[in-house]
This record gives structure tokens, sequence and C-alpha cells, in this order.
């Protein structure tokens, strides 16, 4: 599969989400207009708040996107460069060919399964009509 570009995101994909397999918890991922990411809601981990994102520009063989973290100082909300080196700073799918990414942090870990609902466009079928029609005429008279 080729990466996809920020354009053809949303005419592609329909619908992207995340459930964390060890709560249960599923959430909608959201798109942002120029970008080739899906991105999650941020959370707490260690003394950072943590942006995942699913990154359309960087697939692996199975045709995955890769996991990015981007670790922000929650005061300021820049991001922590230094973190680019980090492990948890990219993750790849596991190789279940589910879309299952183990990300870990410290003493933070997630299980995340990503489920995606594709847009399909079909060509123009061609259709043949076919019609039936009766009639009854009824005379004046009534004969």
């Amino acid at each position: 599969m080729d990466c996809l570009a920020a354009e053809d995101l949303n005419e592609r994909i329909a619908r992207a989400w995340a459930t964390d397999l060890s709560t249960g918890q599923t959430q909608d991922l959201a798109t942002r207009r120029g970008s080739r990411c899906h991105f999650f809601e941020p959370f707490r981990a260690g003394p950072y708040e943590v942006r995942l994102r699913l990154d359309w520009q960087d697939i692996d063989y199975q045709g995955n996107p890769t996991l990015d973290a981007d670790f922000c100082d929650p005061e300021t909300g820049r991001v922590d460069v230094s973190m680019k080196r980090h492990t948890a700073h990219h993750t790849s799918a596991q190789p279940d060919g589910l879309r299952t990414y183990l990300w870990k942090f410290r003493d933070a870990q997630l299980a995340l399964q990503i489920g995606l609902s594709w847009r399909v466009t079909l060509p123009p079928a061609k259709v043949q009509v076919t019609a039936t029609c009766t009639r009854r005429v009824i005379r004046a008279n009534g004969k």
C-alpha cells in the first residue's frame, strides 16, 4: 500500500478508531487539514503530555501506519525534541495482521488495536430498465 496524501486521508478512510485492549475503551481518531495522520486524545505519562498519532506517510511492509508519539511539556505545550530518539517515539504494528500496537514508555503501557472503515468508490454501472404496462379502455357508454 502506498502512503496516503493528506487530501486523500478523509476521502479514503471514513472512520478510524482505537481500542485499548486492556480496558476495552474505544476512541474515535481525528484528522486535521493538511495532515497525513489520525490523532488520539492526549494523555499524561510521566512528566509529559503524550500526543499519539497514526502516521500514514510512514507505513510498514504490512501497509500499516507508524504510531508516533510527541512528548510535550504540559505547561507550555512545547514538544521535547530530545524524545524523538526514544524508542516510544516510533512504534510499529505487531506482525499479527490486526493493526495492533504495543506502546511503552516508563510505567505506561498501551495495547491498541486500530479499526478502519474504508470508503470504496465503484465505477458507474450500466443499468438496463425494463418496463411493462397494461391499459384498460373504458368506453363512455360503459360497454
